[in-house]
Order: C-alpha cells, then structure tokens, then sequence
C-alpha cells in the first residue's frame, strides 16, 4: 500500500505542479479567491443552471475560516491521489505484487482525460472520476459478503456528488456494479439500498435545479459544439479509447497534437489489451479452483468475472457513446435530447464520460505489468509499463499556474454590499481574457463579490455561442449596455453597480462616458448607480432549504468516510494451502 500511496501523491503533486504554492486559479472553467460568499449563485439559486452545486456552496463556507485558494487546490490534489489510490487496490486482489498496482494509480493520475479536464479548468469533475474505481472496490465487497462495503460504497458516491456529472458518474457506476449484480442474484434489498447513497449525494443539485428559475431543457447547438473531437493520426475511435478529445482544443497538451501522441497512445492500448488477455486468461485458469490467490487475500473467481465484465462493458458503452454521440445522425439524436428533454444538457458533452474508461485501462497496464514480471525483474517491469504510460502524454506534469490577483479586486469587494443592486459587468460575456493571467478564463466577480452578479451564461465556442437565453435578466442587461443604456436605464434593472475591467483595454460602457467612478485602478474602474429597483432574490425558505442541503450532504460524507476508513481494512494474509 505505501508504494502506490507514494506514487498517488507524488505523481498527482506533479500533475498540479505550480498550483501547489496556493494562490488565486484563474484558468478557464477554473476560478478560485481567497474568498467567496453564500450568494444564490453559488446555491444554485437564480436563472443559471445548478451546474456548480454543492461545489461552489462547500468553497464559500470553507473560505471563511481557509482562503478558498487553498481550499481548491486541497481538495484537487486529494481528490486525484485518491483516485490513483482507488485505481491500485482495485486491480490488487486482481494482480498480485506491488507493482501492477502502482501502474495501475499512475494510469489513473497520468493520461489525457485527467490532463484536459484539468487544463479546461474542472477541477471539481475530478471527484466523481476518482469515485469510480472506490465504487467497484466497495462493489467486490459488497458481492463477496465482505464487511466496509457499504460506508466506502457512501463514501465515494457522495463525494462524487461535489459535481452534476460526477454524481452522475457515480450512478452509472453504481447501477452497473451493485444495482445489476444484486437484483441478478435476486438480492432486491440490497440492490435497492444502493439507489440511496445515489439520491442522497445528488440532492443538493437536485433541489436547486427544482428551485432555481432556469430552464429544464438546453441549447441544441450545444451537441456539436461539444462533441468528442478526434486527435491527430487516431481517429474518433482510437481517440475515445485513448480517454483524450476533449471538445476545447485550447485544453489539450501540445504533445497530444503530434505525430508522438497517436504512436504511443497506440502502442499504450496494446499494453492495455494484453494486460486483459493476461488478466482474463489467469481468470479463466483458476476457475477450476474457485478463487484467485493475490498479495491482498483471496478474491473469488465470480467476482473476479464480475469485476472484469463491469470494467468491460463500462468501457465499450462509453466510447461508443462519445464516438457516435460525434457523427452526424448522433449530433442529430443529442440536438433533439437537449431541445426537448429536461436536464439533457448533462449528457451532451460525452467525451467527460470516458472517465468509465478508467477501471479496464488500470486493468489492462496492471495486467501487463504482472505478465511482464515472469519474463523480467518487476522493478523493469514496472518502469518499462510506467514509460508507455507517461509516454503519451509527456507534457501533463506542471500544467496549473496561479495569477497574482491585483489588490483592485480585493479593494472592490469591500466596496459592494450585498443589498444595494446587482453588479453588471463590461465587457460583456462569461469568458475574460486577462492581461495578467495565461489563459481565458470565466469572470471571478461571481465568486469574490457578495452582490448577484449578472451574467448571461452564454459561451462562445469556436466562434459559435451556446447557451444564449434572452429572457433572463443578464442577457437583457448585457443588451442594454451594449446599446449605450445609462445609469438611469440599469437602474430599472436592478443594476446597482457597473464594473468594467481593465478599462484601458476594453473601454467603458458608452451610457457611462460622463460618469464619475467611486473607484478608479490599474486594472478595475467602478460605478455607482443610485436608486437601482431591487430586485427580489430567492427567498429566506429557499435559501435555508439549500444550506441544510449542503450541510447533510457534508456531514453524510465525513460520517460515511470515517466509517470506511476504520472498517475498510485490506487483509494481507495469504492464503496457505
């Protein structure tokens, strides 16, 4: 276990690299302060999908007592070890030794899903990804009688629930590896029981999307505005299997764009498919004698099958969604789902469901280790597997880097009070651009103001936007500052205060050319607008409805990983014959 704890840790540390250091992220979907507040955004209260829920809620408490940078950043690099280390013991009772499971959690830290996430700015994504392979752990537990299998099942199904999509991932999981398993053996009890930690770990999301006034369906250009995108020399296929294409091709490695990155993403699904061959074949072989003998105690051969058919169909099912989910007829059947059904704007980027990929790749590279080690010393063995790894993807390491956030921004944030107006942003949009950061990235103003900040929610994707909405009320206020609205005109909006960043750069907003600003720096220029109508938040039952939320959500989890983690107890006995 230390071993791949120690590969785990360190190989995510590298992942993250500068970001460590702490400070203020500002990298596209990627936007940490020092501080943020309860707002009703961040409840997933308002007219903006609850696409952030519990997350940003569990940052602004948090951020009261750590600075949220910190916090981030924690929280990111623990849930990417844990990840590494859910990977390893999965495949431990499969291969015995130390190495194929230290492959395994390096696989799991190191390829291209993991990367492009990371450099789109998702961090949070990364714990419903790191749940995957706990969930099948507790699910060999769970099929073989074994106790700690249902507080680890909690424990990782809740904290996927950090995100939609990672509560989503989770579920999958879940129904593939404890639902269907159990109601197979006709176990309808516990298989019902497993639907619970399901619903519990997507509540708050849940709620808000009931509670907040956005709309249930999507925009239909979303489907191929995030469609799986084929990477040089692979094709959609290949790609999928390789866990890359990522719909941004800003988020993407340099190296993922060359000749190298398709030969070794090709010679590393070779190691992956024979480690399965190793693998299934040893499975095959002790079936006469009913159990696999490993380092971590003995796994019976049923649940070794189940394990490995779980793992297998997981992976097919996902690639062929994201492969056809990319093709002409599929953009087609996407644009349909996400104009027509509610909440199918979960589902239109595929590519972010390979992270199902993850259980058979940490199978495949742990069952090549293993079948290397009878040929060459495991040490070789396992740097040799860990090359073709790394290989791939050579540039993931030391790809975060935080911003130097100018004190305007603090400076502004003690300026605005939470009950005098709504803050409008110039220039317009959601993305920003900024002198002093090294991509784009959304606008922090969310997130480090205690006053709604207005956005409209719409994205600009190859030049394209998605998710415009005119009938909000950002969208209408976006309008009227791009048609030179004044003071007086915001006021009736509900807009209490006009910031404008980097002015030298982006100018200001024509209706305020004759306005004085009460704050003028290098980098922000703010403006009061007196009298502003205020408009309505969500209501005191609302808001505590969601604060009880996120709270039972946090203490289910903490409750659930303490109970795994002192019942959860790998046993190192071997067997005697």
């Amino acid at each position: 276990m230390r071993p791949l704890l120690a590969v785990s840790a360190v190989s995510s540390a590298l992942v993250l690299g500068a970001a460590l250091r702490g400070g203020p992220l500002l990298m596209r979907d990627a936007v940490s302060t020092p501080r943020s507040y309860l707002t009703d955004a961040a409840l997933g209260l308002g007219d903006a999908p609850a696409r952030a829920v519990p997350q940003d809620g569990l940052l602004a408490m948090a951020s009261a007592a750590v600075p949220g940078t910190l916090v981030l950043i924690a929280m990111t690099w623990i849930s990417l070890a844990l990840g590494g280390l859910g990977a390893g013991v999965l495949v431990s009772r499969l291969v015995p030794g130390w190495a194929p499971p230290c492959a395994a959690g390096l696989v799991a830290v190191w390829n291209p899903w993991v990367a492009e996430r990371l450099m789109q700015g998702q961090w949070s994504l990364i714990a419903g990804y790191a749940a995957i392979p706990w969930v099948l752990v507790a699910a060999q537990r769970i099929w073989s009688d074994e106790r700690g299998g249902w507080p680890l099942l909690w424990a990782a199904v809740v904290g996927a629930g950090l995100t939609p999509t990672g509560s989503l991932l989770a579920a999958i999981v879940v129904v593939a590896a404890v639902i269907v398993p159990l109601a197979w053996r006709k176990d309808l009890r516990r298989s019902a029981a497993a639907i619970i930690p399901v619903v519990v770990g997507a509540l708050p999301w849940l709620v808000a999307t009931v509670l907040n006034q956005s709309p249930t369906t999507g925009d239909p250009g979303g489907a191929e505005a995030f469609a799986l995108r084929a990477e040089p020399g692979l094709g959609r296929v290949l790609t999928a299997l390789g866990m890359g294409g990522i719909w941004n091709a800003d988020a993407v490695p340099g190296s993922r764009t060359t000749w190298w990155g398709a030969v070794a993403t090709v010679l590393l699904l070779a190691v992956v498919g024979a480690g399965w061959w190793s693998v299934g074949g040893r499975v095959l072989r002790e079936e006469r004698v009913g159990r696999i003998e490993t380092a971590r105690g003995d796994l019976p051969t049923s649940s070794a099958r189940v394990l490995l058919v779980v793992a297998a169909v997981l992976a097919l099912l996902t690639t062929a969604l994201a492969v056809f989910a990319s093709t002409t007829p599929g953009l087609a059947v996407m644009s349909a789902l996400l104009e027509h059904v509610p909440g199918a704007g979960l589902l239109r980027d595929t590519q972010k469901f390979l992270a199902l990929l993850l259980p058979a790749v940490a199978i495949g590279v742990a069952g090549a280790v293993g079948a290397l080690t009878r040929l060459v010393p495991v040490g070789f063995a396992f740097a040799a597997v860990a090359l073709l790894t790394v290989g791939p993807l050579p540039d993931a390491a030391l790809r975060l880097h935080p911003v130097d956030l100018p004190s305007d921004w603090q400076a502004v944030a003690q300026m605005i009070p939470d009950d005098q107006g709504a803050v409008a942003l110039w220039p317009t949009g959601m993305t920003r651009d900024y002198s002093f950061a090294p991509t784009q990235s959304l606008d922090p103003a969310r997130r480090l103001l205690r006053a709604p900040v207005l956005e409209d929610g719409e994205l600009e994707v190859d030049g394209k936007p998605v998710d415009a909405d005119p009938s909000t009320r950002g969208a209408q206020v976006r309008l009227a500052l791009e048609e030179g609205a004044g003071p007086k005109e915001l006021a009736s909006h509900g807009v209490g205060w006009v910031l404008v960043e980097e002015p030298e750069r982006n100018g200001r907003p024509s209706g305020f050319d004759s306005a004085t600003p009460v704050f003028r720096g290098d980098y922000l220029t703010l403006y009061r607008v007196e009298n502003p109508v205020i408009v309505p938040g969500a209501s005191p039952v609302h808001r505590a409805t969601m604060i009880v939320l996120h709270l039972v959500w946090l203490a289910v989890l903490v409750l659930a990983c303490l109970l795994a983690g002192s019942r959860y107890v790998p046993t190192t006995r071997r067997r005697r014959d």
